[in-house]
């Protein structure tokens, strides 16, 4: 099953647009296949995804299709300028892949409901670096902290340590905003998605 969302999500990292100009030495597909099995993997971060590649290269490749580790500046560049709409839709890759094997049905709760847990997670977090959707934070000093959230959304069971992601929503500062948006805005957005 995992090869048929690994290369169906392929196909779909295939059909996002390039942001960057034809000059490049990795293609989107296989920068955001590296993103996804970074995650798959449960890496820490991308230093030790890049520590553990020359053990994982064979399986990296014959699983996920990568052939080539880039550089942290080529990795986060070329993901840097994806958006995140076009990325969202990938989220229904996997799930109607566990849909078609029932693997929701054999998940239900309390007869035939599917658990849905609500998370919020930080993503990026800096003194010096901001960009126009960072939320900011005050510190006792005085300066200021810029940093990212998220809210994701997982297909959980009680009795499973395996979770599903079913969607995501970014916590950032809203266009005309003075305040900081949150996770109780940001489910507002989600739930509809979910």
């Amino acid at each position: 099953m995992m090869d048929k969302i690994i290369s169906k999500l392929r196909e779909k990292f295939a059909e996002i647009e390039d942001h960057r100009s034809h000059n490049i030495s990795y293609e989107l597909e296989d920068l955001l296949s590296i993103g996804y099995a970074m995650f798959s993997l449960k890496d820490s971060s991308l230093s030790r995804f890049r520590d553990l590649y020359p053990v994982r290269r064979e399986n990296l490749k014959r699983v996920y299709g990568i052939e080539k580790l880039p550089g942290d500046t080529a990795f986060r560049g070329g993901l840097d300028g994806v958006s995140p709409s076009d990325i969202e839709s990938i989220f229904k890759v996997p799930i109607n892949i566990l849909r078609e094997k029932n693997v929701f049905k054999k998940r239900h709760v309390l007869g035939c409901y599917t658990a849905v847990n609500f998370d919020g997670t930080g993503h990026f977090c800096s003194n010096a670096q901001r960009c126009p959707y960072c939320l900011v934070k005050t510190m006792e000093n005085g300066k200021q902290q810029y940093y990212h959230q998220l809210l994701g959304s997982a297909a959980v069971h009680p009795d499973e340590a395996t979770v599903f992601s079913i969607a995501c929503e970014a916590i950032v500062q809203q266009d005309g905003c003075e305040k900081n948006d949150c996770e109780q805005n940001a489910a507002k957005r989600l739930i509809p998605k979910v």
